[in-house]
């Protein structure tokens, strides 16, 4: 009983996290709720860890397509000098 009550906990916090970066466009808490949902599924050895962490990746690519250096970095990417990816990436 206590595990479901766990799991519960979990998907409504994944839940909460898809519903606030989609509305409120808060991806900082959503990423946060999202890591607390898969560390409670992971902690209880729930297959659904996968599909939450499934749910971050989707969030934070999502973020970076919208990037306005999305572009940039991408085109940085494939060519051989990595100086101006790397400087993207740390900003």
């Amino acid at each position: 009983m206590r595990q479901q009550y766990t799991q519960g906990k979990a998907v409504t916090l994944a839940n909460l996290a898809t519903l606030i970066a989609a509305h409120r466009q808060d991806i900082k808490t959503a990423v946060a709720y999202l890591q607390e949902s898969i560390s409670i599924l992971q902690r209880i050895g729930s297959p659904m860890a996968d599909q939450a962490q499934g749910l971050l990746i989707n969030l934070i690519s999502e973020q970076i397509k919208q990037s306005p250096d999305a572009e940039r970095f991408s085109r940085s990417l494939a060519s051989d000098d990595k100086t101006e990816a790397q400087e993207i990436f740390q900003q």
